[in-house]
């Protein structure tokens, strides 16, 4: 299975321009990138897709589950099918994560590589137990937020 993409494009859509791939963090889209991608001006193509379960993706049943394997692998389906065969890859904080997994499993997909507020993980077994037990209680919040005033409240409270 792979998971299901609804990829952005900002800037130059030519053959000439040089491609830079965007992965937003949590509770994002991929079009958090375009004001981004406005500064960087004429030559850049700035691919920005919605990640499984964010964006337009976020009503896709199948895929939403996704691991970063089956992420990375539609990540790189959708470069192939855009005939992109090497770009630059920046990455926000979950997708800064994904990034870095991309640069490791494909590098020869990436030029280079930008991160903010991402790191490959918690190495301490025991902080990696507690940081797993607070992403358990936050998605345990989210599942009980019941109207939109609510949903809205945390959306401040997170950004």
């Amino acid at each position: 299975m792979t998971a299901p993409l609804a990829w952005h494009q900002f800037g130059d859509p030519g053959p000439s321009a040089f491609s830079v791939l965007f992965l937003h963090g949590f509770m994002g889209c991929g079009k958090d990138w375009e004001p981004i991608a406005e500064h960087l001006g004429p030559g850049f193509r700035c691919l920005c897709p919605d990640l499984p379960g964010h964006g337009e993706t976020g009503q896709a049943v199948d895929g939403a589950d996704a691991d970063m394997a089956q992420a990375a692998a539609a990540l790189a389906s959708g470069l192939e099918e855009r005939k992109i065969r090497r770009c630059a890859l920046a990455g926000y904080s979950m997708g800064g994560r994904l990034a870095l997994y991309l640069a490791v499993h494909y590098p020869q997909r990436f030029a280079c590589l930008a991160l903010e507020s991402a790191s490959p993980g918690i190495a301490d077994p025991e902080e990696r137990k507690a940081r797993a037990q607070r992403d358990e209680d936050l998605a345990a919040q989210l599942e009980h937020l019941c109207d939109d005033a609510a949903f809205r409240a945390f959306l401040r409270r997170w950004y």
